[in-house]
């Protein structure tokens, strides 16, 4: 019996912010300012901030024995989201363990992220991004 995926997204919010980014207009908008290979490696916070500009929430860390912020997400409900899309705590911290190797747990985000880009500018054109992407999606209308 095949396990459904732990990254499998469940939600028509996660599905958007997955695939807005991974759009290269994200992607143009943050090399205009920064050079990231991707929202997942240094880029967590300009998504983190887009997506709580866009949706509301309260922005999280995953913070480590080695260092207080490790990756930044969104709280929403009982749900956290980064540049990925929707995840449960159980699943962010599956994640950040199967691709960092890094037994992590998740906080309220601390006032003074360092180490890390973050720029407001670049986090409200991609909230922008965000907004604009969730008017343009048709409302599914009962059969």
């Amino acid at each position: 019996m095949k396990l459904p995926s732990l990254h499998r997204q469940t939600s028509e919010l996660g599905k958007l912010i997955r695939s807005v980014f991974k759009s290269k207009a994200a992607f143009d908008i943050i090399d205009r300012w920064w050079k990231l290979d991707s929202f997942q490696s240094g880029g967590c916070v300009l998504a983190a901030d887009a997506i709580q500009m866009a949706f509301g929430g309260e922005l999280y860390a995953v913070a480590s024995a080695r260092h207080p912020f490790e990756h930044a997400v969104v709280k929403i409900g009982d749900a956290y989201y980064d540049s990925d899309g929707e995840h449960t705590a159980k699943q962010m911290l599956k994640k950040m363990w199967d691709f960092e190797e890094l037994d992590g747990v998740l906080v309220p985000c601390p006032d003074d992220i360092q180490d890390t880009p973050r720029d407001l500018d670049v986090s409200k054109e991609l909230a922008e991004l965000l907004r604009a992407r969730t008017r343009r999606r048709p409302t599914r209308r009962p059969a």
